[in-house]
């Protein structure tokens, strides 16, 4: 493979980049495989997934819909690192944790082909693609802002991950035989490819999460059905399988502790499913309606649902009861209007509040509800 790390230059065999074409305008964000997601399965179908589960709190807008789709963003202890629009362009910028003025502060321009995806918090620093190629860094008071790595040949998939002081993520090199690499985010040293993570077969779609000391991950490899999920034991470097599913969105695959949970992807619908760690997995049911974000806090899962009297919202519900299909999910936001939380794109928790990017239907496109 070909890399180039600010200036050191591997050698490697050249082969084809680039990534999806699909711009801001585009209906639905555009995975690795160039498929647009699917409409929101909830839009017309009565009470859905959070029917019947009690109120929750109010929204708050930290992103109006003059700043575009939300579609990935990175919560830090004193700021907020979306993805917006700005006249006609992905850009990163940085918000207080009270929201984005109309003018926020730009960190970099990023390019379309990313689709608005790719932000992740590693160590001292925030991290995003400004294309499918090259990964950025700035301090995360916005200074210093400097390519960190970059790819001669190949892609970064969304999304990007961390822990602690280390970048994850999957890359498809020219061979579409990925593997998830990791990448110091204090040091200047290339990232390692993890070998158990290898692809032994052509695939062109990707997912992955990490916690601690446990990375979960999938490889959408081509010609076979189910794909087997994943976990690699970071510390012991070994790898078990949890379950097997056929195709998980792209901003909906989480690793909670006594399991995984993901969304399940259909042409037209999706639906939330989990696998525990150490049991005999049949994933095959559909669970709870939803869009195609995904959220995990503990043993707790967050997705998008409905409540009774057919709003958007965000439901939960803890990982053994959605394993076992007796969840009944739980209503987490109480919008103002039908289409506050319409499009659910992304999903983040932290201890005291849930954040979420959507598209600009209603108030906002990025958003804030106590938890």
């Amino acid at each position: 493979m070909k890399l180039v790390n600010l200036g050191v230059v591997i050698a490697m065999v050249a082969g084809c980049g680039g990534g999806s074409s699909a711009g801001p305008d585009a209906a639905g964000p555009v995975d690795a495989g160039g498929r647009a997601d699917a409409p929101d399965p909830g839009a017309d179908a009565g009470s859905g997934s959070g029917s019947g589960s009690g109120a929750g709190s109010v929204p708050e807008i930290l992103a109006g819909p003059n700043l575009g789709s939300v579609r990935d963003f990175a919560v830090g202890p004193d700021a907020i690192y979306p993805l917006v629009l700005i006249n006609g362009h992905y850009a990163l910028v940085r918000c207080p944790l009270t929201g984005c003025s109309d003018t926020p502060q730009v960190l970099g321009q990023v390019g379309n082909t990313t689709n608005g995806r790719g932000v992740a918090i590693a160590g001292s620093g925030v991290f995003w693609l400004s294309d499918p190629e090259t990964i950025m860094r700035a301090n995360l008071d916005g200074t210093g802002v400097a390519p960190r790595y970059q790819f001669l040949s190949g892609q970064v998939e969304f999304p990007l991950r961390a822990s602690g002081s280390t970048l994850y993520f999957s890359y498809q090199p020219d061979t579409f035989k990925p593997v998830v690499m990791a990448l110091d985010a204090e040091g200047t040293a290339a990232p390692a490819p993890l070998a158990a993570t290898q692809a032994a077969d052509v695939g062109f779609s990707d997912r992955l999460d990490v916690v601690a000391d446990k990375l979960v991950f999938w490889h959408d490899q081509q010609g076979t059905d189910p794909h087997a999920i994943q976990v690699l034991d970071l510390t012991a470097n070994t790898t078990t399988t949890v379950g097997s599913t056929v195709d998980i969105s792209s901003a909906g695959f989480a690793l909670a502790t006594s399991g995984v949970a993901w969304v399940e992807e259909q042409s037209s619908t999706a639906d939330v499913r989990a696998c525990l760690f150490g049991a005999t997995c049949d994933a095959t049911t559909a669970g709870p309606p939803t869009f195609v974000a995904l959220a995990a806090a503990g043993d707790d899962v967050f997705f998008g649902g409905r409540t009774s009297d057919n709003r958007a919202t965000i439901v939960s519900c803890d990982l053994p009861s959605l394993a076992a299909r007796t969840c009944v999910p739980r209503v987490l936001a109480d919008p103002a209007t039908a289409v506050d939380l319409l499009q659910l794109r992304a999903l983040e928790v932290t201890a005291d509040a849930i954040y979420a990017g959507t598209d600009p239907e209603g108030g906002g496109a990025l958003w804030r509800i106590a938890r």
